[in-house]
């Protein structure tokens, strides 16, 4: 009697770690995937934090009171009205970054961890209600 595996069990064990290799696989990138979208999440929330932050520190900006702390790039001042009770500014993360009020990811870029594509220039908006005397951002 011949001692060894057929040619059948050779296969069938390939098959079958061929398989689990692809469901680990598919496992990951799902789990990274999940993660990528977590830390935009983060990025996004902690940006929205900081700029709420500043813009506590710097209402003068938002009261027609110009300084040379609001000069960061921001339209007008913060002065844009809305409506009656709102005002708006709008600037990009690139602008942020360089005022040091967020910071850069690497080599003066804001990347997309889910695109790996540069955010620096995307829009970052910040209401300020005058009724209420609350900012809100929206990015």
């Amino acid at each position: 009697m011949k001692k060894g595996f057929t040619i059948i069990e050779i296969l069938a064990t390939i098959i079958v770690l061929s398989l689990i290799m692809i469901l680990a696989y598919n496992s990951t990138k799902i789990a990274s995937d999940v993660a990528k979208e977590k830390i935009l999440e983060n990025k996004i929330n902690t940006t929205k934090q900081m700029l709420m932050m500043w813009s506590k520190d710097h209402i003068e900006c938002f009261k027609n009171e110009v300084s040379d702390k609001c000069i960061i790039g921001l339209n007008n001042n913060c002065t844009e009205i809305v409506d009656t009770n709102y005002l708006k500014c709008t600037t990009t993360y690139e602008v942020l970054a360089t005022a040091n009020i967020i910071k850069y990811d690497e080599d003066e870029k804001i990347i997309n961890p889910l695109t790996k594509d540069e955010m620096n220039n995307e829009e970052v908006i910040i209401y300020y209600d005058k009724q209420n005397n609350r900012f809100y951002g929206e990015i």
